[in-house]
């Protein structure tokens, strides 16, 4: 009884007036979230083995950054996803200092409902609340 009553309360917040969940929009929303399964969860970050599978891809170079920081070097590059429902950019940051050695991935995406698209994650991901 519970599950039903929470999937009813579910479906109320989807149809609250003024809340735009269009079909094309949760598509856009699932496009995201597989776009950061695809590219951040399957393997171990890499800087050389993202950028050579983003090319292989052939996904758009948005901007590439090397510099040299101070202890070490630093690689920011990004590239632009083009998915048919939504429009995001795929970006990866590596820095490293003495053995110090950092690599953050992100996707990165206007999102016009961000509750709505918590909630999908939050399911898709099996994420607690």
């Amino acid at each position: 009884m519970k599950l039903n009553f929470f999937a009813c309360l579910i479906l109320g917040l989807l149809v609250v007036p003024g809340f735009d969940a269009s079909p094309a929009q949760l598509n856009a929303d699932a496009s995201v979230i597989n776009a950061f399964l695809l590219m951040c969860t399957l393997e171990k970050p890499d800087f050389d083995a993202l950028d050579k599978k983003s090319t292989a891809m052939r996904m758009p170079v948005v901007s590439d950054k090397p510099t040299k920081i101070p202890g070490g070097p630093s690689n920011e590059k990004s590239w632009y996803i083009p998915l048919k429902t939504a429009q995001c950019l795929f970006v990866v940051n590596e820095m490293s200092a003495g053995q110090k050695h950092s690599i953050t991935l992100a996707i990165v995406a206007p999102l016009l409902r961000a509750e709505s698209f918590k909630l999908k994650l939050i399911s898709q991901l099996k994420l607690a609340p």
